[in-house]
Formats: C-alpha cells, sequence, structure tokens
C-alpha cells in the first residue's frame, strides 16, 4: 500500500500555511466537513454532532473511502496532504481540505482529537487517538462501515481566554446558530 498522504515541499508549505485555521468551532465544523467532502463514495453522507456549541463535543463522520493505515500517522501532522505535492498543484485542486493544516490546528487547540477510520479492504476500523502536535497517542480497533469518524472534545481547553469567551450564553447560541446554517445550506 502506497501512502497519499505526504509532508509538502518547504517553499510550498510557507507559501500556502496560515497562522491558525481553526479559530472558531463553526471554523472546526467547517474544515472537518470539508475534508469529508472530498472523500470518494457513490452514496455521500455527512453527520455531524454538537454539543455545546462544539465546546464540549462535536464530531464529523463520512461514510467516504477512509483512511489508510500507511497514511494515518500523518493525518494530523502539519503541512501534510493527499491533494498536493507542491504549490503549482494548486491549478489543479478541485476539492476543499487540501492545505494540510486544518486537522493539525484542530488538534493543537483541543483536549483531544480520536480518529476513527475504515478502508474498503479492512476487515475493521482503527481508532487512533492523537496528542496537540498530531501524534498517534493511543490505538485500537472497532466495529464500524467504511468512512471516518473525526471526535475533538475540549475545544479550546488549552486556550483558556477563548475558551471564556466562546462559552458565554450569548457566544454559545451565536455559534450554535452558525453550525446549524453551516450544516443545513
Amino acid at each position: 500500500m502506497v501512502a497519499e498522504i505526504r509532508s509538502l515541499p518547504q517553499d510550498t508549505k510557507r507559501r500556502l500555511s496560515s497562522a491558525q485555521v481553526a479559530v472558531t468551532a463553526d471554523n472546526v465544523v467547517k474544515e472537518l466537513v470539508e475534508n469529508s467532502g472530498t472523500t470518494s463514495s457513490t452514496q455521500f453522507r455527512i453527520d455531524v454532532v454538537v454539543r455545546n456549541a462544539g465546546l464540549d463535543f462535536l464530531s464529523v463522520r463520512d461514510n467516504g473511502s477512509g483512511v489508510s493505515v500507511v497514511d494515518a500517522p500523518e493525518m494530523m501532522k502539519q503541512h501534510t496532504t493527499s491533494k498536493l505535492r507542491s504549490y503549482e498543484d494548486l491549478a489543479h485542486v478541485q476539492s476543499y481540505g487540501f492545505r494540510g493544516e486544518a486537522l493539525h490546528s484542530i488538534a493543537d487547540i483541543s483536549g483531544a482529537v480520536t480518529v476513527t477510520t475504515r478502508t474498503r479492504n479492512e476487515m475493521a476500523a482503527r481508532v487512533y487517538k492523537f496528542d496537540r502536535v498530531g501524534k498517534i497517542v493511543s490505538e485500537g480497533t472497532i466495529s464500524m462501515s467504511e468512512g471516518t469518524f473525526i471526535k475533538v472534545e475540549k475545544l479550546f481547553s488549552n486556550v483558556a481566554v477563548r475558551r471564556e469567551i466562546a462559552a458565554t450564553a450569548k457566544a454559545v447560541a451565536k455559534m450554535e446558530k452558525r453550525i446549524r446554517e453551516l450544516v443545513t445550506a
């Protein structure tokens, strides 16, 4: 099996990088949905679950092609992607989720990120828990159909001021509305 997710060349990293992709809970949901939208499936489906405006828990599940066991260690690392090999490839990208920034950024601001994924060729899904820098800290297997399920817990738990502002009643109501609009659009 050949790895699809690779680190970008240094020049491409510099040209595409951003300070932080995930700055609000709806940004996190948007990035996860866009990454799900790049998978291959004949009857594509995405399920989104959010608790407390995404601050306590949010998840996105798709029925796409899953992430191979070879690619799993790379999927949360900064500047890794299966869509580009160089900056020039941008002219040919026909999907979202191509910069290799979102998953790493989400891991960086969360208490825990767990990815459960199964490809067509696997008998069981693999469950990976990642640390803040995108390294796998534990893994196991579970029964699940083909696709990927990403669970984010304790959003902004290590960014105290951002979490405090986002946790106000007014901010929670506004964020829940924005997330609803995003997933029903």
